[in-house]
């Protein structure tokens, strides 16, 4: 025999006086087709009136409740003198210093990560120069497969410009050259 396991926070809540009047009526109705519930509330009330007379608490004398009210008043006013501390959030005490550092160094990995992720997979430079090709037009693509006879040409200009500024020009058939050194002619 047990109580309907729908009707048991009812029965405790009837039981202790919190019922209200409309849910009261439905109850007792269902009290009269349910004898089980019946039963159940029956024992749950003489359980509670035996638990209630068998601790019932001893009557308190004159000298034990004014030495309880002068110990409340103390630990009032000691209370008083020295208020507790206020707790400190979480985030600001010692104990976030680790979670914070580990989140940190978590972040940074994981920025890392998605780094690489983003950039792409690393181009060679051969990789670099076909794609290159491929948009240049013809004109940029010879100058830059020329480009090392082009910078020994510019060497060689630096060059021929240097030993002309340190020779004297000489009054004999001297022809100014394109990069502005000095070019002798030879007559036969």
């Amino acid at each position: 025999m047990s109580a309907c396991p729908h009707h048991k926070e009812t029965l405790m809540l009837d039981i202790f006086g919190e019922l209200n009047q409309s849910f009261k009526a439905s109850l007792e109705q269902h009290l009269s087709s349910c004898p089980d519930c019946a039963i159940e509330k029956d024992a749950i009330t003489q359980t509670l009136t035996i638990a209630k007379t068998a601790l019932d608490a001893p009557p308190l004398g004159e000298v034990e409740a004014a030495a309880m009210r002068e110990r409340v008043i103390r630990d009032l006013a000691i209370g008083a003198k020295n208020p507790p501390k206020r707790k400190q959030p979480f985030f600001f005490s010692r104990a976030f210093i680790p979670t914070l550092a580990s989140a940190s160094v978590l972040l940074i990995a994981l920025g890392f990560m998605a780094s690489k992720l983003l950039t792409g997979p690393e181009i060679n430079q051969s990789t670099r120069l076909t794609v290159l090709q491929e948009q240049l037009p013809a004109d940029d693509l010879a100058i830059i497969n020329n480009l090392d006879l082009l910078t020994n040409l510019d060497a060689l200009d630096k060059l021929a410009r240097a030993i002309d500024q340190s020779q004297p020009p000489s009054p004999h058939n001297n022809v100014q050259g394109k990069y502005g050194h000095v070019k002798k002619t030879i007559l036969s």
